[in-house]
This record gives structure tokens, C-alpha cells and sequence, in this order.
């Protein structure tokens, strides 16, 4: 993986294609990289107005707004988290005249090479996904070993909240799953003695380099799970796959 300035300035060069999702909030979109600007202290990527997944209407980013931006890069997936500044027409390379969202980064490019990077925890967490009756399959599992962080399942997890779970998977381990069709999600932190699952459904679907991303809304419980249970089990598990803070500059 190339550095994050390598890797933007390679996606406006080529407009390169990228799904976006709003945290929390359950909604996903898809757009494109236009220009990148990291002369100063706070980088500003510009991305073009994203169309919602699905439906092709306008998906509003209104400043102040935080995103999560994930694409591929070589048949690797990446994504980077951002916060809308501004709307401007930006004059891409490739395209002319663009009207865009300008992301703030919150690091700076050059002192930090991993933040295209999904960041993990050290705790160990399990995540499953299943059709209603079928069989449990493990997306992702990741824990410390003895010799650092150890993983099973290929998932690169984009976000996870209350309302909803975003993810990636090469195309060729994708479950042949349909918009609408309903899910259920497993979440197991052992080292907690915490588990519950969680009924959704499958609202979110996008194909890049490979790789297919999934955005899933969480219905709630499912079976006779409690609702208080599962959005703790949530809120744990989504700060350990957001890691510790991100240092600045």
C-alpha cells in the first residue's frame, strides 16, 4: 500500500471510483476522487457530489458532516475518514468542472502513512454473518498473538454503529446476497463474555477492483435477544474496530 498522499493523488489523477457511507446514520453512496489539496496543516480531498447506492438520487453532505471513503487500490481495499468542509466546483484533471464536497482529513498526509488502513483493536472480536436459519459464516476474527495482531476471514470493515454495518469482501468470498435480502449478524467479544446478534437487511451494494462492498441496516435483535444488550455488545465492538484515536500531526 502506497502512502495516503500516493494513493489520493493516484485516485484524483484517474477519478478513480469510491463508495462513501454517512457513520451511523445508514446511508451509503458512490462518487468519485477529483483533487486533493495537502500544502497546509489540514489536507482537503474534493469529492464529487455522491449519488445515493440504489436509488441514484443525490446524497446531501452537508458541512460538518463525517464520512467514511472506501475504495481499492491494486485489489486492496482502503478508506479514510473525513469531515465535509465545504461545497466548491473544483476543476478535476480528468473531468473539468465538478461539483464537489471538500473532505478535511483530520492528520497530516506526511506523518502518517496508515490511516487508508481499517484500524483494529487489540482485543479479540468475532464477526458472522448468516441468512435467516442458515449456517453462521465467520467474516472476520481478529486477536493478539503472541508475536502481534493475528486475523481470520477476510472482511475489511468500513464501519460499524447501532444502525448499521459496513464492509468489504473480495468478490470472490462474497455471499451471493441481493439488495433487500435479510441478514443476521453475529458480534462475539469473547474476552468480555459478550455476544448478541442482530437482525438487518442488505441496503447497500458496490463492486470495485475486485472487492464488494456491503452496507447493512440493523433492524434489531435477533431471536430473543435484548435490545439493551445489543447496543452495548455494538457500542463495544464498534470502538475496538475504530482503534485508539488518531495522533496529530
Amino acid at each position: 500500500m502506497d502512502s495516503d498522499r500516493a494513493t489520493l493523488r493516484w485516485a484524483c489523477r484517474e477519478a478513480w471510483p469510491c463508495a462513501l457511507t454517512l457513520p451511523g446514520r445508514g446511508r451509503w453512496g458512490h462518487t468519485f476522487a477529483v483533487d486533493l489539496r495537502d500544502d497546509g496543516p489540514r489536507p482537503r480531498l474534493a469529492i464529487a457530489q455522491a449519488l445515493d447506492l440504489g436509488r441514484g438520487s443525490p446524497l446531501p453532505l452537508a458541512p460538518g458532516a463525517t464520512v467514511r471513503l472506501w475504495s481499492t487500490r491494486e485489489g486492496t481495499p482502503w478508506q479514510l475518514r473525513a469531515s465535509v468542509a465545504a461545497r466548491a466546483v473544483v476543476e478535476g484533471r480528468q473531468t473539468g468542472p465538478v461539483d464537489c464536497a471538500l473532505l478535511r482529513l483530520p492528520y497530516r498526509l506526511s506523518t502518517r502513512d496508515r490511516h487508508l488502513r481499517a484500524p483494529i483493536g487489540d482485543e479479540r472480536i468475532r464477526l458472522d454473518l448468516a441468512e435467516p436459519g442458515g449456517a453462521a459464516v465467520t467474516l472476520l476474527e481478529r486477536w493478539q498473538g503472541a508475536s502481534g495482531p493475528e486475523q481470520r476471514g477476510s472482511a475489511h470493515v468500513v464501519e460499524l454503529s447501532r444502525k448499521a454495518w459496513t464492509f468489504s469482501l473480495p468478490v470472490g468470498e462474497a455471499p451471493p446476497l441481493l439488495r433487500g435480502a435479510p441478514v443476521e449478524v453475529g458480534i462475539d467479544l469473547p474476552e468480555r463474555g459478550m455476544r448478541t446478534r442482530c437482525a438487518g437487511v442488505v441496503d447497500a451494494l458496490f463492486d470495485q477492483g475486485g472487492h464488494r462492498l456491503f452496507g447493512l441496516l440493523l433492524t434489531g435483535p435477533a431471536g430473543d435477544g435484548a435490545e439493551g444488550e445489543r447496543r452495548e455488545v455494538l457500542r463495544r465492538a464498534a470502538q475496538i474496530l475504530d482503534g485508539p484515536a488518531a495522533p496529530r500531526g
